[in-house]
């Protein structure tokens, strides 16, 4: 499917309305579903799976047939400052045409309509399940390894995006900590976060990352345990929620899946991997993804070299869900937290 003929429906769902407004983008994209609702008493089923943290989830699917289920995605407040959609869109049509994400059924106003998969979120149980975690780390590596990757524009060679991204975070940080003094206070007192501390962890976190020959690959960058489906009856597992995917170091991917071990609500950094399990878990990865002129070793210590990124990346990313967000959840606070890892872990890889 092409980026070109998925649909563009002329419609807002709104957060208050949610459930009725999708079924106008239901009707464009299942239009049998609303002629056996009317038509025949049958119903149209609606389940949320998530009031996540930067969007909402709801699932729909008609009562005949349990297995067709549309995900309507509704976009978070402002989040369009940090995720470009229109390469979202781009990257899901991509992962489908290369069998490694779901169907992207339709766009509207805020938000999109697309294929279901089944199966369950991984737990902070599961994610260390020897049933498990051996898929999770095949299925990673299959996606580093299958997508293709591409020199951006005036580019001779591919590089990591993070950096762009990471700055496009700092530079809303800048005006959000400028104006939003209360949450500029705070982040200060509690936790020693500063604009000009950032400026400066970035810039050494930079240095440390392009001096290492880290292969690179299309990454998927948020995978968080909400955003692994695991299906026991045919021990597969797949990634949803790409919005953050670009071409990244092959590391940042397993360090970031690694921190989030700790969950979101009430994180538990004491729950992240070390030692033995990481070890395992990364030979498990590279039995599919390859050591081509490098050593298990290596990667590990690249693995830990990241670490420390992905606790900055999304504590920069944090503090503009606090100042922008709807969502009931300390952002805030998680931002703090993850700043708190990040200067942990930095003094690892000095």
């Amino acid at each position: 499917m092409s980026a070109e003929i998925i649909p563009r429906i002329s419609a807002t769902v709104r957060e208050n309305n949610f459930i009725e407004d999708s079924l106008e983008v239901i009707r464009v994209i299942r239009p049998q579903w609303i002629k056996e609702r009317d038509n025949n008493g049958i119903e149209i089923k609606s389940k949320i799976f998530t009031d996540g943290i930067t969007n909402k989830l709801i699932g729909f699917s008609l009562a005949t047939n349990p297995k067709d289920v549309v995900v309507i995605k509704l976009y978070g407040a402002n989040t369009e400052l940090m995720i470009n959609r229109q390469a979202e869109i781009d990257t899901m049509t991509l992962l489908h045409e290369n069998k490694c994400g779901p169907q992207l059924y339709a766009l509207f106003e805020n938000g999109i309509a697309y294929e279901f998969i089944h199966g369950v979120t991984l737990t902070m149980e599961t994610c260390r399940s020897s049933k498990v975690y051996p898929i999770v780390a095949a299925e990673m590596a299959r996606v580093h390894k299958t997508i293709p990757l591409s020199p951006e524009n005036g580019e001779t060679k591919v590089k990591s995006a993070v950096w762009k991204k990471i700055q496009n975070f700092y530079e809303l940080n800048e005006d959000i900590l400028r104006t939003n003094t209360t949450l500029a206070n705070r982040l200060k007192a509690e936790f020693g976060y500063t604009i000009e501390a950032i400026r400066s962890n970035v810039d050494e976190l930079e240095q440390i990352l392009n001096r290492q020959e880290i292969p690179l690959a299309f990454c998927h960058n948020d995978i968080l345990l909400g955003n692994v489906i695991y299906n026991e009856e045919e021990e597969k597992v797949s990634f949803i929620d790409f919005e953050y995917a670009m071409p990244n170091y092959v590391t940042f991917d397993v360090a970031n899946h690694f921190n989030e071990f700790a969950g979101i609500d009430n994180p538990d950094f004491s729950l992240c991997p070390d030692g033995a399990f990481r070890s395992e878990w990364i030979s498990e990865y590279l039995k599919h993804f390859g050591t081509d002129g490098f050593t298990q070793d290596q990667f590990e210590r690249w693995v830990e070299i990241c670490i420390p990124a992905s606790h900055l990346f999304w504590a920069i990313w944090a503090v503009v869900q606090a100042h922008n967000s709807t969502i009931d959840f300390d952002f805030a606070g998680y931002s703090g937290l993850r700043y708190v890892e990040y200067k942990k872990s930095i003094e690892n890889v000095r």
